[in-house]
């Protein structure tokens, strides 16, 4: 099973509506995978955390759409297992909350 990793990037937290922002960020990485991943792969993400949030599109054919795995299985704090039903290209965003 492929294993993908990448580096940790901060995103800026935003304020709620009527809210105002506490500051600090929150941690995010965003993920290319194709389809030689296969419709199983371990995802190395980094964020030292079990909470996370995420979004997946799929990027070809086009247009780029949303897509919901078949399965997200937190590993570890740093990983993570995607399935998926067929093999595609696409990338996901992963948000530590």
């Amino acid at each position: 099973m492929p294993i993908i990793g990448g580096s940790i990037g901060a995103v800026a937290k935003p304020a709620a509506a009527g809210a105002t922002s506490g500051g600090g960020d929150v941690s995010g990485i965003s993920l290319s995978f194709t389809t030689l991943s296969g419709t199983s792969f371990i995802l190395a993400h980094n964020l030292d955390s079990i909470n996370l949030t995420w979004q997946m599109y799929r990027t070809t054919p086009s247009p780029i759409q949303s897509v919901i795995p078949d399965n997200i299985t937190v590993l570890d704090p740093n990983h993570i297992r995607v399935d998926l039903q067929t093999p595609m290209d696409g990338v996901i965003n992963l948000i530590k909350i």
